[in-house]
């Protein structure tokens, strides 16, 4: 969901369904549209919602010394990527377990802290493959008449 500005400044929210070449497809209001990138550049910010699938018993930024259900899931996560066993008992969120989120951190691009937060858990969750909501590449409803203008 895109927050956008019209002509007039006022916020108006947008259902981002798809991307491809330099157009994007939206749902406004219940109808399909398809703009230029170019033309949805003057109207985005940067703002958006996201919807995404969350680790078991998730509420909060994990942090050295943390334990429990999400951090037993990220050991686990953790171990997929490196096609190590998976960890047994209980997982505790120590110095190794934080060098290893800072070397994801680094190869996905994100600021490498060390601490994982949404977006290292929604990087997490699209390289090992977990099944989320995903944008439509190629094919849209939106008909060639149904462009926004702004």
């Amino acid at each position: 969901m895109l927050a956008l500005h019209d002509d007039k400044n006022q916020a108006i929210y947008a259902l981002l369904t798809g991307l491809k070449d330099q157009t994007a497809f939206i749902t406004l209001d219940g109808k399909p549209y398809s703009l230029p990138l170019s033309t949805l550049a003057t109207m985005w910010r940067g703002d958006f919602i996201t919807y995404w699938r969350t680790p078991p018993a998730f509420r909060a930024k994990i942090l050295p010394g943390n334990s429990g259900p999400v951090v037993d899931w990220l050991a686990l996560q953790l171990a997929k990527l490196d096609k190590t066993p998976p960890p047994s008992g209980k997982q505790v969120f120590d110095t190794a377990m934080q060098s290893r989120v800072y070397a994801f951190q680094m190869a996905q691009g994100l600021k490498p802290d060390g601490v994982v937060g949404a977006t290292t858990f929604m990087l997490i969750n699209r390289a090992v493959g977990i099944n989320e909501p995903r944008l439509q590449t190629g094919q849209t409803t939106a008909r060639r008449d149904d462009v926004l203008h702004p």
